[in-house]
């Protein structure tokens, strides 16, 4: 089972009110609320609105937007997401089980948090809770503010 999500960064000129814009493609209608869920706690957790929802009209990749794949398995046994730039944007893939709060976290990595060592924080490894540092917050505003 392979369902394909989009999750776009949209980049702007300085002096332009950003967001990270996640899109659902149609195939990801089952895990909409989830996604909804991550975005809606992430920017409750920071505070603003640095992440926003829609949907895409179709299944295939646009420049700029970083796909989310939901894929039968990862490398890792205990993995339940991952997520890596490269020059065409930002690939997330998470399992059908993923967690709401895993979602985030991988949606956190989509917009440069980097792992952490708090077992009470978003970013660590294995995220179970909701938590971020001032700092994180600090950097997830800062890349709406260009």
């Amino acid at each position: 089972m392979k369902v394909v999500l989009a999750a776009v960064l949209l980049a702007s000129g300085c002096g332009e009110q950003t967001t990270t814009r996640i899109v659902t493609a149609p195939s990801a209608a089952s895990r909409y609320e989830d996604i909804r869920e991550a975005v809606d706690r992430l920017n409750e957790e920071v505070g603003e609105e640095v992440f926003t929802l829609g949907v895409a009209s179709g299944e295939g990749p646009v420049d700029g937007y970083a796909v989310v794949r939901v894929v039968d398995q990862l490398a890792g046994e205990e993995q339940t997401g991952s997520t890596w730039r490269d020059s065409k944007g930002v690939v997330i893939r998470i399992l059908p089980t993923t967690s709401t709060v895993q979602i985030a976290h991988e949606f956190g990595h989509a917009a440069g948090l980097k792992h952490v060592p708090y077992r009470v924080n978003l970013m660590f490894a294995r995220a179970r809770n909701w938590r971020l540092t001032d700092e994180q917050r600090r950097a997830l505003i800062a890349q709406t503010e260009h």
